[in-house]
């Protein structure tokens, strides 16, 4: 690298370490061709029957009493995440929050009772 200049190395690269303009980039990903290979033979496999039994067995998990409420936390979070996906933003909040609270209104909830 021509410090006085910037002009780059052979590595593509100027004096702060960036890649200049029309360098080709990396090798990319190595595992994107596996990992594509494998999703291609999951959708092959994969039928909608089985998709709404997972969806269904989210919501007992979720809904139910047959598991513990972290289980149910987490089952409502995978089910709310894939039907109807994760926020884009996120929320700014201001002022305090009382976590204990948080999380016992939260369990109270998941119990079928009502926060204090």
């Amino acid at each position: 690298m021509n410090e006085k200049n910037g002009t780059p190395t052979t590595n593509g690269r100027n004096g702060a370490g960036q890649f200049v303009k029309g360098h080709p980039g990396g090798p990319g990903n190595p595992q994107a061709k596996a990992l594509a290979a494998f999703r291609t033979r999951w959708l092959d496999v994969a039928k909608i029957e089985h998709i709404d039994e997972a969806y269904e067995w989210l919501y007992r998990a979720w809904s139910g009493d047959e598991f513990p409420p972290n289980v149910r936390v987490k089952a409502f979070e995978l089910f709310v995440d894939r039907t109807i996906g994760k926020p884009k933003e996120s929320v700014e909040l201001t002022g305090t929050i009382d976590a204990d609270d948080v999380r016992e209104r939260i369990l109270a909830h998941l119990r079928g009772g009502s926060p204090n």
